[in-house]
């Protein structure tokens, strides 16, 4: 991979990388699509989907032009994979920021893959037969427990910064006033609306955790607004690719820039 292209993806909140990158496009010939990132990263943000141009944000393009009129041009002249736009893959909407998607709405299944059906989501393999290798890794996921996963793939692709569940949603339990994420010990919990897969689900940050006694129930996180509940859950399933694709995990990346700016200011 460019190595310039990989520290956008290691510093996805600075504009520095992607400066250098687009300077890098200029001396390569690419004046529009260096152009494009420059611009965009003075503009904010636009908003597109995987369905066409229906959710387009267009601003002004610095010669008036309008931005989907744009991209359109560069498609037809250098082929839909010249600018730094999202791909079309159906079932996921994209949100571009500063020149690169950012993040990304889809079902839980498109992002996390299905459980595997060898190991029931463990990862784990038993051989009876062998006691001294009961517990190995299992062949068919990897060791993984998941099939189909593009957690990884999209991760090492694009700079993402959240991803949204749309098939999820928290669990408000009115007794303690707070919405909740379950851990899911099976198939048939993975599929409530507020069930998570294990190795996801101990990604979570913030909120307050819960643990069953003797077996009873489901480990859970519970914040105090449906919102803190949902962005809690859009870093994690950000920070479950990136961790698989060997990236700095969201979560870290925030607490430092939180502890600079904290420095600076007590300064």
């Amino acid at each position: 991979m460019d190595p310039l292209y990989q520290a956008i993806l290691e510093n996805p909140f600075d504009d520095l990388p992607r400066l250098v990158y687009a300077d890098a496009l200029g001396e390569r010939g690419e004046h529009v699509k260096a152009d494009w990132i420059r611009y965009s990263i003075g503009h904010g943000r636009i908003n597109s989907t995987a369905t066409g141009d229906a959710g387009l944000i267009a601003p002004k393009w610095p010669s008036g032009v309008g931005f989907v009129a744009v991209v359109s041009s560069l498609a037809a002249t250098y082929g839909s994979d010249s600018v730094t736009l999202a791909p079309a893959i159906p079932g996921i909407a994209w949100e571009v920021h500063r020149g690169f998607p950012s993040k990304i709405a889809c079902d839980s299944t498109k992002w996390l893959g299905s459980r595997c059906y060898d190991c029931s989501g463990s990862g784990l393999s038993r051989v009876p037969m062998f006691p001294e290798l009961e517990v190995i890794k299992c062949k068919t996921c990897e060791g993984e427990g998941r099939l189909y996963s593009t957690a990884k793939l999209m991760c090492q692709a694009f700079p993402l910064i959240g991803v949204r569940f749309r098939d999820k949603q928290p669990l408000h339990y009115v007794p303690s006033k707070s919405w909740l994420w379950a851990c899911a010990d099976s198939a048939d919990d993975e599929r409530l609306e507020y069930g998570l897969p294990a190795p996801l689900f101990y990604t979570l940050r913030g909120g307050k955790s819960t643990f069953p006694t003797y077996g009873r129930g489901m480990a859970s996180h519970a914040y105090t607004s449906a919102a803190e509940a949902a962005a809690a859950l859009d870093v994690a399933v950000a920070d479950y690719g990136r961790d698989h694709a060997g990236l700095s995990l969201i979560v870290d990346l925030i607490a430092s820039r939180t502890a600079a700016v904290t420095v600076h200011y007590s300064h």
